[in-house]
């Protein structure tokens, strides 16, 4: 409730992703973060103009859209939402207020969802709101995402369709590629598990066969026999790295790892170029 009320109070932030030429006949179209553009861009290219709610440099999980933006959004004729993000929750309402008949599609809609990766429900629970939302970090599901775009911006953009459909294939081909080269450096990798502070990367150790071992606590301060366990599970699966976002406060990641001895290496899950992360984090962990 508070981050909902939040909303209307916030001060304009800075548009970094955003091109407001909407006079030019094109499609405007709504995404929730950066990762986003990468599916967009590859579908439409310079077909449509794309305007990012949440600026880059910003984390999901404090992030507040303000007024500014919220206003920026109902001007678009579609919005692909991840659909689990916390933002997002009353964005949809406030859409509907605005009287604009904004296209909503949810890309968790479209994918295979993790449940029980955040520490927070079990795996038997099915409830969107328990779901991981960090359905990017897969490279099945950035092809579904790219489907969903290629059949919505076909349907409101029929003239184009043609376009768009030899877009996506190529989109595929280009994530088959990166897949190929994630699967190498995962073969040859010396550990099957890794640590991160946060558990960005559940889709991606999912599809790998891979251990992802949280110390993290979404912001709060870990609890000491929590914390233990968890780095009693690193050195026990010989744990090499510990990917961590700059976003969050190093201190207690830091402490943690001084009896782990993994090497720490910098992530950006709001990479908009999400293949070259994927990429770079197997590199990583590989070596």
């Amino acid at each position: 409730m508070k981050k909902f009320f939040a909303i209307f109070f916030l001060a304009p932030l800075l548009y970094s992703c955003v091109n407001q030429n909407t006079s030019d006949g094109r499609l405007k179209v709504a995404v929730s973060i950066p990762p986003e553009i990468f599916v967009v861009n590859a579908i439409a290219a310079d077909s449509v103009n794309i305007y990012c709610v949440m600026d880059k440099g910003n984390n999901p999980e404090s992030f507040e859209p303000s007024i500014s933006q919220i206003r920026e959004l109902s001007s678009a004729d579609v919005y692909f939402a991840i659909g689990l993000l916390d933002f997002e929750r009353g964005l949809t309402d406030r859409i509907s207020e605005s009287g604009k008949n904004v296209t909503l599609i949810n890309f968790c809609d479209s994918v295979a969802l993790l449940y029980g990766t955040h520490g927070e429900c079990s795996h038997h629970h099915h409830h969107k709101t328990d779901a991981d939302p960090h359905i990017w970090s897969s490279i099945e599901n950035l092809k579904k995402m790219g489907s969903a775009v290629c059949n919505t911006l076909s349907r409101l953009d029929s003239k184009n369709e043609g376009f768009y459909r030899k877009n996506l294939t190529d989109f595929i081909i280009k994530l088959d590629s990166a897949d190929s080269i994630i699967k190498h450096n995962i073969d040859i990798a010396p550990s099957k598990s890794f640590i991160v502070w946060h558990p960005s990367l559940s889709y991606f150790a999912h599809d790998y066969g891979l251990s992802q071992i949280v110390v993290g606590n979404h912001g709060k301060e870990q609890s000491i026999g929590l914390l233990k366990d968890r780095i009693d599970e690193a050195v026990a699966q010989d744990c090499r790295v510990f990917l961590f976002q700059k976003e969050f406060d190093a201190s207690q990641a830091t402490t943690a790892n001084e009896k782990i001895g993994a090497r720490f290496v910098e992530i950006n899950s709001m990479n908009e170029n999400v293949t070259d992360e994927l990429i770079h984090i197997s590199n990583e962990l590989s070596k």
